[in-house]
């Protein structure tokens, strides 16, 4: 069985009749073709184009184009891998097209739902079928206990959004199938974090084209002013308002609803429901039956529209979705990407620009610039993916424990402990690290080498004043560790002290010695009196009336009473100092602990730890 090789000649690339493939669905496949003529499969190919372009069809071409026999498609939702099985199985959009004859035989497809253990099992899957649809964490090499699919059982995988393949289940499988041709497609060839994929860029069609070539829509955007609190009636509103105008417009218009909360999604559906509306929710915890036939409803115009949470909105296939609401404001470029491409499409017997309402006030990260702006989306959103394409960066690793996570946008306060570390110090375990009751590792991330090993990890506590079987308040901490190769310094910033004890023995297992009250005094003495803003000083000789065990200085205060004959007495505890307009930096000598007036990403915490290093290096070895 090789469906794709057997009916290769029933396959019309460019039909002489009917609509056929789109040019930017064209170009792709040629550049796939060109592509695999002169490289090898050591490194996926990445196609880039924007939601509702036509990735599926595409995918389905390319089986046919590249002469696959048995095939793998890796979707990051349930809700997508029962609608790409199900296409797939009749290919429809292909007949739709003219592409091939409206009498072709389905394809076996298989949607992968459980684990396998033996590789007697996809034998006799392989042998029945010729499409694997699945989600990573029922294939994924980076699991003990499943057995992967063969890698000599099939000879091509392609990846869907594929802008999720850092994570580490899913580089796991990038890694496994190295030796086979994998192509991933992606609306946004690059991650919040502003990182690549593993693969090679080899096409891309911009929403500047989409736009022109009228496969995109213009999203025009309505912003509530609803403050923080009890936001959700004033969006119910708004949409209302919206829809009841859409649908004397366009009578087929759907509406889609976001949320971040799976409770959330639940209330959500009764407000609206109560106020006019027909929606359902779906999600990743809801059965994949349930999913597809809302989804079904929804093209039928049985229901209005969806409540979606998550990724699950990711790859939904509902052509005349009109309308969108957030009701949790995704703060990351890619993601708000993802989520307008479920409304941008253009229907050809539909009117106007699509609409999104949101919350102006909650708006935060990176989008802020989208939101706050008097321009179109229509021009915005392609300046900020070609600003996103320039800043675009391999990254090494990424781990989380829920499919539907999103990692917090990262404003930490700059304050870290600094130890000195042997010239042969690295992290250890790191894929492995597990953190010891009551706390649980979320994620873990880290750019490269040289970048700093980002952990989240989560404690669920029981409220002090409610019930503690029933009420838990989930509490997540960030742990920042730098290590500075070239000075042997490394530099710890956590939210939880404890949480971080509870896996920092198994990540580092060299020795560490906080870094000497010496070396940082001597950088302390290099500054003027005028610089400190305030400095804390501790009793080193004998204690009394006239000589307390600790005093502090504050303002003019350091310059008057900060006196030679005091040194005898006092040294430096802790200080604040201005080191320039822009800077304003604190150190406390015992615990050798430094910390900035600022906050930050992770990037921004390492170029902060990188110019410390350069003011300790400098002036302690000048002396």
């Amino acid at each position: 069985m090789a469906f794709f090789i057997e009916n290769k000649e029933l396959f019309k690339l460019q039909p002489e009749e009917g609509n056929g493939l789109r040019k930017c669905q064209l170009g792709a496949i040629w550049a796939l073709k060109s592509h695999f003529t002169t490289s090898s499969n050591e490194i996926a190919s990445l196609v880039s184009m924007p939601t509702g372009s036509g990735k599926t069809a595409l995918m389905m071409a390319t089986c046919f184009e590249l002469n696959i026999k048995k095939i793998l498609i890796v979707v990051p939702s349930k809700i997508l891998r029962r609608q790409i099985a199900e296409q797939f199985k009749t290919l429809q959009v292909l007949k739709n097209v003219n592409c091939l004859p409206n009498d072709i035989d389905e394809i076996n497809v298989f949607e992968v739902t459980k684990r396998q253990k033996t590789r007697e099992q996809w034998e006799v899957i392989l042998n029945e079928h010729d499409v694997i649809v699945a989600h990573p964490n029922s294939i994924s090499p980076y699991y003990k206990d499943i057995e992967p699919i063969p890698i000599d059982l099939i000879d091509a995988v392609l990846v869907d959004e594929a802008h999720h393949e850092p994570a580490e289940t899913w580089r796991k499988l990038n890694d496994f199938y190295s030796e086979l041709k994998r192509v991933f497609f992606t609306a946004t060839p690059f991650r919040r974090d502003r990182k690549r994929m593993k693969a090679k860029l080899i096409y891309h069609y911009s929403i500047d084209k989409a736009l022109e070539d009228n496969i995109m829509r213009e999203v025009s955007f309505v912003g509530e002013r609803a403050g923080i609190q009890n936001t959700n009636e004033a969006l119910m509103n708004s949409a209302f308002d919206v829809f009841q105008r859409e649908k004397e417009l366009n009578p087929n218009a759907s509406i889609l609803i976001r949320t971040d909360r799976i409770e959330d999604s639940i209330l959500l559906t009764q407000l609206y429901n109560e106020n006019g509306f027909n929606v359902d929710y779906i999600h990743s915890k809801r059965s994949a039956n349930v999913n597809s036939q809302l989804v079904t409803k929804v093209k039928n115009n049985e229901l209005d529209g969806l409540i979606c949470v998550g990724i699950a909105s990711e790859g939904l296939d509902i052509p005349y979705l009109k309308v969108a609401v957030l009701h949790a404001t995704p703060r990351s470029i890619p993601y708000t990407i993802q989520f307008l491409g479920r409304i941008s499409r253009q229907p050809e017997d539909q009117e106007g620009n699509a609409t999104l309402i949101a919350n102006k006030d909650e708006v935060k990260g990176e989008v802020y610039k989208l939101y706050k702006s008097d321009e179109t989306w229509g021009k915005l959103i392609p300046q900020l993916i070609d600003e996103q394409m320039q800043r675009a960066r391999h990254y090494k690793s990424s781990q989380a424990k829920e499919v539907d996570f999103q990692m917090p946008e990262l404003n930490v306060f700059f304050s870290a402990l600094v130890y000195e570390t042997s010239n042969d110090f690295e992290f250890e375990n790191v894929e492995e690290i597990n953190a010891k009751e009551p706390y649980e590792i979320l994620r873990i991330e880290q750019q490269n080498d040289d970048s700093p090993l980002i952990i989240v990890t989560a404690y669920d506590k029981p409220l002090e004043w409610a019930n503690r079987e029933i009420h838990i308040e989930d509490l997540l901490d960030v742990h920042l560790l730098y290590h500075h190769s070239d000075s042997n310094l490394l530099f710890e910033l956590t939210t939880s002290e404890k949480a971080l004890g509870s896996f920092k023995k198994e990540l580092i297992k060299s020795g560490l010695r906080r870094l000497p009250h010496s070396r940082l005094y001597k950088t302390l003495s290099q500054f003027r009196q005028s610089d400190y803003i305030m400095v804390g000083m501790k009793n080193a000789v004998s204690q009394g009336a006239s000589q307390p065990s600790y005093k502090t200085v504050i303002g003019s205060g350091v310059q008057a009473s900060v006196r030679a004959s005091e040194g005898r007495v006092f040294s430096t505890g802790h200080a604040l100092l201005k080191l320039d307009l822009k800077k304003t930096w604190g150190l406390a000598t015992k615990k050798g602990r430094v910390w900035a007036m600022k906050r930050g990403t992770s990037e921004e915490f390492k170029n902060w730890c990188d110019s410390l290093v350069n003011l300790i290096e400098d002036l302690t070895s000048n002396n």
